[in-house]
Order: C-alpha cells, then structure tokens, then sequence
C-alpha cells in the first residue's frame, strides 16, 4: 500500500491509502440502510399521497424545508472548506446531501415518475466505472505518477479522442459488470448452501496459502 508520489515526494508513503480508503469509508452504510428502509418509506409516501390535502401539503413542505435548510448548511459551513480540511470531513457529512436530494426528488409524485434512461444504465456500472477510470480513461504525465489527465488516443482532436477514449473507458465498464455478475453467480450460488460453503472453504485456504507465500517471500533478504 505504500506509494510515493513523484509530483509529491514529501507526503508519507501510505497517504494515497489513507485517502483512497477513508473517503468514502462509511458511506456505504448509509446506503444499506436507506435500501432496508425503502419499502417502507415507499409505502408511507403511497399512504401520505392519499392523505387530505392540506396534510399532504403541510408534510410535504416541512421535508423540502427542512432539507433546503439543511442542505445550505452544509454548503456554507461544510462545502466552502479548502480542499485538505473538506476531506476530512467528507466520509462524514457526505451523507447530508445525498439525503436532501433523496428528498427533494421524491417528494412529489411528479418528480418520482421522471428519471433518465442513460444515468439509470450508468449507475449500474458506478462501481466498474470508478475503478477503471485510473486504468482506462485517465493517464499521468510522468513515470508511476497519478492519473490526472485524459488518455490521448487523438492528440490534435480533443474532443474526438474525448469520445473515442470515453467510449471505449463505458464499454469495458459495462464488460467488467457483465463478467462481475457472472463470477458472483459462480461463487455465490443461489439456494445451494453446501455449494456456499464450499466455496467459502476453497477461498479460506486460498487466502491462507497467498497469505503464506507473501509473508515467506516478505522474509527473504534483498
């Protein structure tokens, strides 16, 4: 985990670590609660739907008060941060605003039958396309240093080698997706629990045996 930066050659050695796995460390959970949660808010906002008017109305602008207010908070007081201080806060208070534009855009019956085909497709891919974006799409302009600029395909048509990089960065992602679930349907079967355990044995002794041999070639002197 260790790395050294060339452009920043005085930052410790597992800084890019720190950074890459602190900033969105809790995050997660929020969203495996607002998933448990969702039926039932589901049905609460079908039931506030069929509610008397002025009730619906009065419940409604509570939320969209509540979280504008909320949401200009953590804009002046959380946003605003130089960039060093904001990280800090970030795996946080990233929840704040993800939470007011939950809210805001369901809050109407109007709002929630709107989406957008292309975003809806893309979020499916987030997770492949966050890490291929370092691999991919990105590229650095020294030796082992951080990806910060687009890869050039078309040096003297930046907006053709735009598209052309940007479509080849999706189509792998969206490759990446297809074999993900296709490996999670190997190795997490279905209703087979002895096949699960199976293969949680064969991953155990797997880890162990790649745990091994690290630790013994760790030992041997350069």
């Amino acid at each position: 985990a260790e790395y050294t930066d060339p452009a920043k050659p005085d930052l410790p050695l597992l800084h890019e670590w720190h950074f890459r796995s602190g900033l969105d460390r809790y995050i997660w959970i929020i969203g495996m609660i607002y998933a448990y949660f969702h039926p039932n808010v589901e049905k609460w906002f079908e039931k506030l739907e069929e509610s008397e008017t002025k009730r619906r109305r009065t419940v409604k602008t509570s939320i969209v008060a509540v979280s504008l207010l909320v949401g200009y908070l953590w804009y002046e007081w959380i946003y605003k941060m130089d960039k060093v201080t904001y990280n800090k806060y970030h795996p946080y208070t990233s929840w704040i605003p993800i939470t007011v534009y939950i809210c805001l855009r369901n809050f109407t019956q109007e709002f929630r039958s709107f989406s957008m085909t292309l975003f809806a497709w893309l979020g499916k891919i987030t997770l492949e396309t966050y890490i291929s974006q370092f691999h991919i799409w990105l590229r650095s302009n020294m030796p082992n240093g951080q990806p910060k600029w687009l890869l050039s395909l078309i040096p003297e048509y930046p907006m053709l080698n735009f598209m052309l990089t940007t479509a080849i960065y999706i189509l792998i992602s969206h490759r990446l997706f297809e074999l993900t679930n296709s490996l999670k349907s190997v190795f997490i079967p279905i209703r087979d629990n002895k096949q699960l355990l199976h293969n949680f044995v064969a991953g155990v002794a797997v880890s162990v045996c790649l745990y091994s041999i690290s630790f013994i070639l760790l030992q041997i002197p350069h």
